[in-house]
């Protein structure tokens, strides 16, 4: 056996109109749950340089996408309470679950941090809305066991006769199959395991705040972008959402993309 590991990258971003103003993503563009924020999202890929070419291919795609509008990425944005309570009625009850999510810190903690603007006198006058890199992670194990043979059968109809008092004979048949052959090229029978537990996990998501967090992480932190934020899904993957999605992190991606595949590789040498 021998472990697999992968990266992926995906980005969230805003969209300006032509007047300037933040509008949310319309639904004929890929975007977050959170529907103020554009996803561009690159296939995995074994290589740090195929997770970035993969991610840059999807980017350019989307910029042709979404014109006339224009991609802006920063930290975070101040929206409107209209334009944020917009956003929320157009959410799925299953996206508005999703966004209560399943994040998890490293540190045990999430330290609270409000996302809400208020005047002097308390009254909400905005809304802080943040963008985010997240890295995707995957680790599986795969071996082969056992054969599978494909096989072909020949139907064999059996004629049987019944007779019975005062009724004419009935001719009623029965079909067996016998088998022709069985293709002597059988093919192996595959398993996968998810190479990732929580340990190794935690191990990655720490070595990402050290070598990633303290270079590209934002300097106020804020409710979404903390060290030590991981997320776990359904297929196995688990994504560090610590980061967040910048100009200055698009220029360096391949770096980026270099560091988090050396330290996956690393736990698995």
């Amino acid at each position: 056996m021998s472990t697999k590991t992968m990266i992926g990258l995906e980005a969230e971003m805003f969209l300006k109109n032509k007047d300037g103003d933040i509008v949310i993503i319309p639904r004929s563009l890929p975007r977050d749950g959170f529907p103020l924020l554009l996803e561009v999202r690159g296939k995995p890929a074994i290589t740090a340089m195929e997770a970035f070419t993969n991610f840059m291919s999807k980017y350019y795609i989307i910029k042709e996408m979404v014109d006339p509008y224009k991609i802006i990425m920063a930290n975070e944005m101040d929206v409107t309470g209209d334009l944020y309570n917009a956003a929320l009625a157009e959410m799925s009850p299953e996206e508005i679950g999703e966004s209560k999510g399943a994040v998890q810190s490293t540190r045990g903690v999430v330290d609270a941090y409000s996302n809400i603007i208020t005047d002097a006198n308390g009254k909400v006058i905005a809304y802080k809305v943040t963008a985010g890199l997240h890295i995707h992670f995957s680790a599986v194990d795969t071996f082969k066991y056992g054969n599978e043979y494909k096989s072909k059968y020949e139907p064999i109809t059996l004629p049987l006769t019944i007779q019975t008092d005062g009724c004419k004979n009935l001719h009623p048949y029965i079909t067996l199959y016998k088998k022709e052959y069985e293709d002597s090229n059988s093919t192996p029978k595959v398993r996968t395991i998810n190479m990732l537990n929580v340990p190794t996990i935690e191990h990655i998501v720490t070595e990402c705040d050290k070598q990633l967090y303290k270079k590209y992480g934002p300097e106020i932190i804020s409710k979404t972008r903390q060290p030590g934020f991981w997320e776990s899904k359904d297929d196995g993957r688990f994504e560090y959402r610590s980061l967040p999605f910048n100009k200055l992190v698009f220029d360096d991606l391949l770096n980026i993309s270099k560091k988090a595949k050396d330290i996956l590789s690393s736990c698995y040498d």
